[in-house]
Parts: C-alpha cells; sequence; structure tokens
C-alpha cells in the first residue's frame, strides 16, 4: 500500500490500513458501500479488527473518554 503521509509515523494494519503509531484507539474497517450524496459521501463499513491501548480503559474494560481524547499537542496531529 503506497501512504505517503509525513503528518504522522504509522504502520499498516493486519488488513492493509495506515494505522497511527501514537493513536490509542484504532478501527480497521473495510468498506461495503459508498451511499453518494449531493455535497458527500458515506461510507458504510465492515469492522475488521479494533485495538484499544489499556491506558484509556476504564475499570469495566471500555473506553474512558474523559480521559482517553487527543491532547491539542499531540505529536500526531497536524499543526
Amino acid at each position: 500500500m503506497n501512504f505517503p503521509n509525513k503528518a504522522f509515523k504509522y504502520t499498516v494494519g493486519e488488513n492493509g490500513a495506515p494505522l497511527i503509531d501514537d493513536a490509542k484507539v484504532f478501527i480497521e474497517c473495510e468498506m461495503d458501500y459508498n451511499y453518494e450524496l449531493e455535497n458527500f459521501d458515506n461510507f458504510i463499513g465492515k469492522i475488521l479488527a479494533t485495538y484499544a491501548d489499556e491506558t484509556v480503559l476504564n475499570e469495566a474494560g471500555k473506553i474512558d473518554y474523559d480521559t482517553s481524547m487527543p491532547d491539542k499537542d499531540a505529536d500526531f496531529i497536524r499543526k
């Protein structure tokens, strides 16, 4: 896969998607359908793989959205 991007470091996931190295959560999807509208497209996908770093999980093993949002100064966010 050719994914030239200098905005962040990435690796290629098991299904071929580029995954941001510093991301704490990712979802790899396969596009099933593209529903085209006049001003935008809606992509309907099938989830192939998910990952969540333990540092973003709460006691129940679910993502804690209050503490896991990216910092505006994170290295992987384009400035």
